[in-house]
């Protein structure tokens, strides 16, 4: 079983600005493909078909992308 650690106590890791900038290039990259395939941001519905619809979409979307299921 794992537990949640506080955030006080959770390590922190010190990460280079030229890799937090190589992460956030790949993130952009991710975001622009997947709405090149037709993902579109969700707009805060409530209803939970259509939340689920968006959700779906985007797993979908990630699949075909290949990209790691624990990002």
């Amino acid at each position: 079983m794992i537990k949640a650690m506080p955030s006080a106590l959770a390590p922190t890791i010190s990460i280079a600005p030229a890799v937090q900038a190589a992460l956030m290039v790949t993130l952009v990259q991710i975001v622009k493909i997947m709405r090149e395939l037709g993902c579109e941001p969700f707009l805060g519905k409530l209803e939970a078909e259509i939340a689920g619809k968006w959700l779906h979409t985007i797993e979908d979307t990630l699949d075909q992308m290949h990209v790691i299921k624990d990002l």
